[in-house]
C-alpha cells in the first residue's frame, strides 16, 4: 500500500484514518486484557496443573501444626498457664522456625518468675529481629539484665544470712557440748569420789564392828541378880570400850553406804555426752531439735532413809 505524503500542512493521506480513531480499539483491548488479568492468574496454574493431570499443592502439615500450637499456647497463656504457654510455643518453634515466637515465650518466662531464661528467649528473638527493632529489644534487655543482677544480690545476702546464721547456731551448740561436758566431767569425778569413800568407809566401819565384838569378855564373868547384871569393873570397862567400837563401826559403814549411794546417783544421772536427736523435727537444726538439745535427760534418783523391826539402812528410788 502506497501513502502519499501531504502536500499542505493541514493535508491528511488519503489512506490514513483520524487518531481518535485508531486509538479506541486499542484501549478497549488493553481495559479488557487487564480485567482478565486476575482471572488468568488465578486459573493458568490450575489450567496448567489440570493439563499436566496433577493436583495443587497442598499447605505444609508442619506449619497447620505450628499454627495450632501456636493458637494453644497464646490461649494458654491468656488463662495464666505459662508451663503450658511455654512447652506449646517451644513445640510450635520446632515444627515452623519462626524465631518471632522467642518474643512469647518470654513474656511467659517473666510471668513465672524466670528472669534468665526470659533473657536467653529475648536474645534469640533479637538476634533475627529486624533492625528497627533492635533498639527497643535492647531496651528490654537492659532492663532484664538490671533485675537479674538485683535478685542475684538479694539471693547472694540470703544466702550470707543464713550461713552467718547457721555458725552462730553451731557456736552456740559447741558453748552447750563444752559445758555439758565439764558438767559430765565434774559430776564423774564426784561420783567415783563419793562412791571410793563411801566404799572405804564401810569397810572401815565392817572393821571396826569386827574388832569391837572381838574384845567384848565372855559373858559368863557377869552374874545376874534378879533384874541386874553384875559383871567386875574390869569387864565392864571392856563391854564399854567394844561397845564403843561396834557402834562407830555401824557409824562408818552406814555413812559409807550412803556415800556409795550418794556417788551412784550421780554416776547414773550424768548428762548424756550428746543429747538425743529430736524426733518430728522437720529439719536437722529445727525448733524441735534445739529444744531437745536444752533438755536435761528425764533420769532421776532419789535417797531416803528406811528404818524396820529389825533395824535400818538407806533406800535408793530412781529412774535412768
Amino acid at each position: 500500500m502506497s501513502v502519499s505524503l501531504p502536500k499542505h500542512r493541514n493535508e491528511r493521506p488519503r489512506n490514513e484514518r483520524p487518531r481518535r480513531a485508531r486509538l479506541l480499539p486499542l484501549v478497549l483491548r488493553l481495559a479488557v486484557a487487564g480485567a482478565a488479568l486476575p482471572l488468568v492468574a488465578t486459573i493458568a496454574p490450575e489450567a496448567a496443573h489440570a493439563q499436566a493431570g496433577k493436583k495443587p499443592p497442598a499447605k505444609d502439615p508442619k506449619l497447620a501444626e505450628a499454627k495450632q500450637l501456636f493458637d494453644q499456647a497464646t490461649e494458654a497463656y491468656a488463662n495464666g498457664r505459662y508451663e503450658d504457654a511455654v512447652r506449646d510455643w517451644e513445640k510450635s518453634y520446632e515444627l515452623s522456625g519462626r524465631a518471632l515466637i522467642f518474643e512469647s515465650i518470654a513474656n511467659a518466662y517473666e510471668r513465672l518468675g524466670e528472669k534468665k531464661k526470659a533473657r536467653e528467649a529475648l536474645a534469640k528473638w533479637r538476634d533475627a529481629a529486624p533492625p528497627e527493632e533492635h533498639e527497643q529489644l535492647d531496651a528490654k534487655l537492659k532492663a532484664l539484665d538490671e533485675r537479674i543482677a538485683a535478685a542475684d544480690a538479694a539471693e547472694k545476702k540470703r544466702k550470707e544470712d543464713e550461713e552467718k546464721k547457721r555458725k552462730q547456731d553451731d557456736g552456740a551448740a559447741k558453748a552447750e557440748r563444752e559445758a555439758r561436758e565439764s558438767t559430765r566431767s565434774t559430776r564423774l569425778i564426784l561420783a567415783i569420789s563419793a562412791g571410793g569413800a563411801g566404799v572405804l568407809a564401810v569397810g572401815a566401819g565392817v572393821a571396826l564392828g569386827v574388832v569391837g565384838s572381838g574384845q567384848r569378855p565372855d559373858s559368863s564373868v557377869c552374874t545376874k541378880a534378879g533384874q541386874q547384871t553384875l559383871c567386875p569393873t574390869s569387864a565392864r570397862d571392856a563391854i564399854e570400850g567394844s561397845s564403843t567400837l561396834v557402834l562407830a563401826g555401824d557409824i562408818t559403814w552406814i555413812a559409807g553406804a550412803v556415800l556409795i549411794a550418794a556417788g551412784g546417783a550421780l554416776f547414773f544421772t550424768l548428762p548424756s555426752a550428746d543429747p538425743p536427736a529430736a524426733q518430728g523435727g522437720e529439719k536437722a537444726g529445727g525448733p524441735a531439735k534445739k529444744e531437745a538439745r536444752a533438755r536435761p535427760p528425764e533420769r532421776w534418783i532419789s535417797i531416803a532413809p528406811v528404818a524396820g523391826t529389825s533395824g535400818g539402812g538407806v533406800g535408793i528410788v530412781g529412774t535412768f
